[in-house]
C-alpha cells in the first residue's frame, strides 16, 4: 500500500519544501473583490501581504 500527504497552501509549507518532503502543496484559492486567486500560483505570498 502507497501513503500520500497532502495539503493545501495555507499550512505555510512552500511548494519547494513539500518538494523536498514528499507532500503535496495543493494552492489555496481565495477571492479579492471579484477576482479569484491560487496562492502561489496566480498571486505570490508577498504580492498577497502587501
Amino acid at each position: 500500500m502507497k501513503i500520500g500527504i497532502c495539503t493545501d497552501s495555507g499550512s505555510g509549507i512552500t511548494p519547494e519544501e513539500g518538494r523536498e518532503l514528499g507532500i503535496k502543496v495543493v494552492p489555496m484559492p481565495f477571492r479579492m473583490g471579484e477576482e479569484e486567486y491560487f496562492e502561489d500560483i496566480n498571486m505570490s505570498r508577498k504580492e498577497f501581504f502587501q
